[in-house]
């Protein structure tokens, strides 16, 4: 998703998805990078994660105030990991709300 960030650098950020696992109690991560006027990669430290049971969907979502970013055209991808196993990551979405 590309957004025009405000002089304020500020964000708000959503990410969502069912997570599952072929291996149970395997971490399950999902994050955000940023690019364009911005360049941030994806972290455990803006990640959310989960142990779901062996193929089973966990549905989760995890906001975060992002400061810092520059003014102009930044696009935000969604980005995922697994410690182990196989992971899907179905329903997907990114929402992101410039702070003036």
């Amino acid at each position: 998703m590309t957004v025009t960030i405000p002089a304020s650098g500020d964000a708000l950020l959503t990410v969502t998805a069912g997570l599952s696992n072929s291996s149970a109690d395997v971490t399950t991560f999902m994050s955000f990078a940023v690019s364009g006027a911005t360049t941030r990669v994806a972290s455990d430290a803006t990640s959310f994660e989960c142990q779901p049971k062996a193929n089973s969907i966990y549905r989760m979502s995890a906001t975060y105030f992002v400061s810092g970013l520059t003014s102009g055209s930044n696009t935000f991808t969604a980005k995922y990991r697994v410690a182990a196993g196989t992971g899907t990551f179905v329903n997907r979405s990114i929402i992101v709300i410039p702070l003036p």
